[in-house]
């Protein structure tokens, strides 16, 4: 119903005065359009040392902290590099990673969601998201 206008009316009357006691009032209103909830990234880095990894995370984890029902999407995109295809690679990465978040920072583990991104980068990159309830989840960049 949003962008329309309606008229609400309200008819007022009893039984035994009612000839004489009868109200009647009508109100337009107009009614908003609902704003569109949409996730909001957080930040996006390449992976280097771990200790610098965390702040980044810290900062994100800040941000859910404030909203309770908000969720934490991280996209990791596996790198190509020599570091990448042996320390870095996606699945120990989301596994140091979820382990961080809950055992350091005390995030519900519902609330983080990660994911492998669709394409190699030179570099492992991670993505994070913010999503509020009700907005569309990210989609990996190709």
């Amino acid at each position: 119903m949003g962008g329309q206008t309606i008229t609400a009316e309200l008819d007022v009357t009893d039984d035994v005065y009612g000839k004489t006691c009868f109200q009647k009032n009508s109100v337009p209103t107009k009614i908003e359009r609902p704003k569109k909830i949409e996730a909001l990234r957080c930040d996006e880095f390449e992976s280097r040392a771990f200790d610098d990894d965390k702040a980044r995370f810290d900062n994100c984890v800040l941000q859910l902290q404030g909203s309770p029902d908000a969720q934490l999407y991280i996209i990791v995109y596996q790198g190509t590099d020599k570091i990448s295809v042996t320390r870095n690679t996606y699945d120990k990465l989301s596994k140091r990673t979820l382990d961080y978040l809950v055992k350091t920072r005390g995030v519900d583990p519902r609330r983080i969601s990660i994911i492998k991104g669709n394409t190699d980068r030179l570099k492992t990159t991670y993505e994070i998201w913010f999503v509020p309830p009700g907005a569309p989840l990210p989609v990996p960049q190709d």
